[in-house]
């Protein structure tokens, strides 16, 4: 009989712990970034923030929808046009599949 894998449902401590993981990335990818990002940019930025999430061993519903909260915060933060978060957004979601 072969063995089970279960992933461990997220709790409200596992996605703090993920978003303070991504807040730490995040605030050094920030000192290194120009204000003016175009969409490929906040792709590399986005990108750290599912690297951030991702680190946690979390399953992928977690890492989904801790990014759909990093990637709004990212976006208000930075001033990012609505077609650079649906674009970079649009990306994501291929690579998270």
């Amino acid at each position: 009989m072969a063995a089970e894998t279960r992933l461990e449902r997220p709790t409200r401590e596992m996605l703090e712990k993920a978003h303070g993981l991504a807040a730490t990335d995040l605030a050094s990818l920030h000192r290194r970034i120009p204000s003016d990002l175009d969409a490929g940019d906040a792709e590399a930025y986005v990108i750290a923030i599912v690297d951030g999430l991702a680190s946690t061993a979390a399953d992928v519903a977690f890492v989904h929808r801790g990014t759909a909260h990093m990637v709004r915060d990212a976006a208000e933060e930075l001033v990012l046009t609505e077609d650079a978060v649906t674009a970079t957004l649009r990306r994501l979601a291929g690579l998270l599949r």
